[in-house]
């Protein structure tokens, strides 16, 4: 635990020590102080945590959808040649299209709303759980499979009760790589247009110079993204586990 503290710990010295002797002017690094002072202000005013509210609720809804449709359209294409073959070349051409790139129709189709940013996070989520899922179907042993149809079992019941269950570590991965993915880019979209939000709080105080804010907004969406990694990482953790049982 010690040994994690000591590359912050020398982060911090090394902040505290250029900004004291003002080698950098404050408005483009602040001191750690001020970052402290500015950090208690936005959590004392409600700001901070409305902002932090406001990007979960994105992250959430999008992953969710996005996290969903990739699981269907994912174990559709892992399983049914004929599927693979007329969706996969597509899907192909849309994910290497950076997902910045929509926010321009994400805005205008959606007026900016939770919808517009959504969507974002839908398309960054949507791939790499398609992905994993498909690329786990493929992947589960011919053995299994083999074992499933001498019983009998139909292909759907074989997907259902042997394919998914022996795919689920690589799928639950694929939905943590969603998730990280999506926390970055709803981050990326509230730069345009928004108000309320983590990335919307950097990018505005960067309108104003105040740089102090920025950090704020840095380390409040660090922090949240690391806390989100734990709580994924112990539910899939316990997911495998119950899958596997």
């Amino acid at each position: 635990m010690l040994t994690a503290l000591v590359v912050p710990a020398a982060i911090l010295a090394l902040w505290w020590f250029v900004t004291s002797r003002s080698f950098v002017a404050p408005y483009l690094l602040p001191s750690p102080g001020a970052v402290w002072r500015a950090g208690w202000q936005e959590v004392a005013s409600g700001d901070l945590l409305r902002s932090a509210a406001a990007s979960l609720e994105r992250v959430g809804f999008g992953v969710g959808v996005g996290g969903v449709l990739g699981l269907a359209v994912g174990a559709l294409v892992g399983w049914s040649r004929w599927a693979a073959a007329l969706l996969e070349p597509t899907l192909d051409l849309l994910r290497h299209i950076p997902p910045l790139a929509w926010v321009p129709f994400a805005l205008l189709w959606f007026k900016g709303g939770l919808l517009s940013a959504a969507f974002i996070v839908l398309l960054v989520s949507f791939f790499p759980v398609f992905i994993g899922t498909a690329h786990a179907l493929r992947s589960v042993p011919v053995r299994l499979l083999d074992m499933a149809r001498t019983t009998g079992a139909s292909r759907r019941r074989t997907l259902v009760s042997v394919a998914l269950p022996a795919a689920l570590p690589q799928i639950v991965a694929s939905l943590r790589v969603a998730l990280g993915g999506g926390w970055m880019a709803v981050v990326a979209a509230e730069y345009f247009g928004y108000r309320h939000g983590l990335g919307a709080l950097a990018f505005n105080a960067y309108q104003v110079l105040r740089a102090d804010l920025v950090v704020v907004a840095m380390i409040a969406i660090g922090l949240l993204g690391l806390l989100i990694d734990l709580v994924v990482r112990l539910f899939a953790d316990r997911l495998v586990w119950w899958g596997g049982r």
